[in-house]
């Protein structure tokens, strides 16, 4: 992971984590604190903090994932 990767929550993630499925959001780190990204969501509201294991680089989701 690093700052300016542009990311998405990892499928499934969201329902457990934060109530709501929120793996359609994608957005850019802009820090990084340990195990913690800061994200700026660019199609959505989501946290504004996230743990990395949590994210995956949008070029790692299938095809059809990636036009969300």
């Amino acid at each position: 992971m690093r700052i300016g990767e542009h990311v998405a929550i990892k499928p499934n993630t969201g329902r457990h984590s934060f109530g709501s499925n929120i793996s359609h959001l994608r957005g850019f780190v802009y820090r990084l604190d340990g195990m913690i990204a800061a994200v700026k969501w660019t199609n959505g509201d989501g946290p504004d903090h996230v743990l990395v294991q949590n994210l995956i680089p949008v070029s790692k989701l299938g095809k059809s994932q990636q036009r969300n």
